[in-house]
């Protein structure tokens, strides 16, 4: 699994001590504001499992966000292969993040995401990245915007694993193709 640094992050690949900091992070209100439902611990371990059998499966998952300067958890920036999206979606490269509410607004997912679109272009050689999210989390947008994605309205759909009439299940694409 690969291994990048920013100035301020390392981001790396998955470890069982991950657990507890990653299901504080995932119980708290703010981090869960524009999921269609709260987190419980119990989730919070079986996406943890997930994560974990996904990265020795496949060799790449939502990667750990760590800061340099003390290895604090901040939660994790990454790219994965979109499943279970749909048509136009599966299969499709996906950059995404999450981080505990402490660490927002300081700038850590863009410089992260950077570095990770970065890497999709010059080392995966990707054509395109695409990133989603419910209609209305636009700090997340914001970040995609912030890291030259622009939106991709023919992509938009429902979230499949989201209630009807949830109003989080309307999600939005954003998109970032490779340079020529």
């Amino acid at each position: 699994m690969t291994v990048l640094e920013t100035d301020r992050l390392i981001l790396r690949p998955w470890e069982i001590c991950d657990r507890a900091p990653f299901a504080a992070m995932n119980v708290q209100p703010r981090t869960t504001l524009h999921f269609p439902h709260p987190i419980t611990e119990e989730q919070s371990d079986a996406s943890f499992d997930r994560i974990i059998a996904r990265q020795a499966d496949e060799g790449m998952a939502f990667a750990v966000a760590e800061r340099k300067t003390d290895g604090a958890f901040l939660g994790f920036i990454g790219m994965a292969r979109m499943k279970d999206a749909g048509p136009g979606l599966d299969g499709e490269m996906e950059i995404g993040w999450r981080l505990a509410p402490e660490h927002h607004g300081q700038g850590y997912a863009t410089e992260g995401a950077r570095a990770w679109i970065d890497h999709g272009f010059n080392v995966l050689h990707l054509p395109q990245i695409l990133a989603w999210t419910a209609a209305p989390n636009l700090p997340s947008q914001a970040v995609m915007a912030r890291i030259g994605m622009v939106r991709a309205p023919e992509l938009d759909r429902d979230h499949p694993k989201v209630a009807e009439g949830n109003p989080m299940r309307p999600h939005v694409v954003w998109r970032i193709t490779r340079p020529l």
